[in-house]
């Protein structure tokens, strides 16, 4: 699966899908495209901020576009992480660990690494 694919999974097919099950190829993936994109909006906000000369109305311009952007990738990217959770045979719910200080994420980290069961409750393990 490459980049495009699980974007196109991710964004496109399964939006809001937080019953099925997804590979490790497919999260990491989009969560490597999500880094990239918060890379890239950092990188373009500097950007602006000087060839603008500091103005605050493109400050608000790129906190703004920043915004909506997070918001429309928000729930694609819960609903990855919970799909990736239910591949490793856990619940969805396994996902509010992430509002732990420190632990939680880290916990949360360790059972997204997992390898994959075989079929479990959630469905047939994916195949990519």
């Amino acid at each position: 699966m490459t980049l495009k694919e699980a974007v196109k999974i991710c964004v496109g097919k399964k939006y809001a899908d937080f019953s099925t099950r997804a590979s490790r190829k497919e999260f990491w993936s989009f969560a490597l495209f999500y880094w990239f994109l918060c890379l890239a909006m950092f990188m373009i906000s500097i950007l602006v901020d000087v060839v603008f000369e500091h103005s605050f109305q493109m400050f608000r311009l790129m906190v703004g576009v920043s915004v909506i952007i997070a918001l429309l990738l928000m729930v694609p990217t819960y609903a990855v992480c919970v799909r990736r959770l239910h591949d490793t045979g856990r619940s969805g719910w396994w996902i509010l660990l992430y509002f732990i200080p420190y632990i939680g994420a880290i916990a949360l980290l360790i059972m997204l690494c997992r390898k994959s069961d075989e079929d479990n409750k959630y469905g047939p393990k994916p195949l990519l």
